[in-house]
């Protein structure tokens, strides 16, 4: 449970866990961040600087603006970003048909319909 820092003990009816660390109960009524809150703070936990880190770290991305998720996206503005690439680098158009270059493509943008090289 928990990542192996935990052991749940029995009854499980009462919905306790043990802290492999320094042997707290720890109770996990509502959810598990309870147990997370206790190994950001149990002193006998290795890894407590490794918690610290990771929160710090998401709240960090909270505060990103604006996030990518909610962007809109417009076909025509990404094939014309993509022609005016093509011709600042000089590359050859027929590179649009490789199947790595579209499934790049197809990870960043899913719904960009790559054009063909003679389009």
């Amino acid at each position: 449970m928990c990542g192996g820092h935990f052991t749940k003990e029995e009854p499980y009816s009462e919905k306790k866990a043990k802290c492999n660390y320094c042997c707290n109960l720890i109770k996990y009524l509502g959810g598990t961040s309870g147990m997370r809150n206790h190994l950001m703070r149990c002193k006998e936990n290795p890894n407590k600087e490794a918690f610290k880190r990771k929160k710090l770290l998401s709240s960090t991305k909270v505060s990103v603006s604006p996030s990518p998720t909610f962007s809109k996206f417009d076909q025509n503005a990404s094939r014309m970003k993509l022609v005016k690439m093509f011709v600042k680098f000089e590359l050859p158009f027929r590179f649009v048909e490789n199947e790595d270059f579209r499934d790049f493509v197809w990870s960043l943008q899913p719904r960009f319909e790559v054009p063909s090289r003679i389009t």
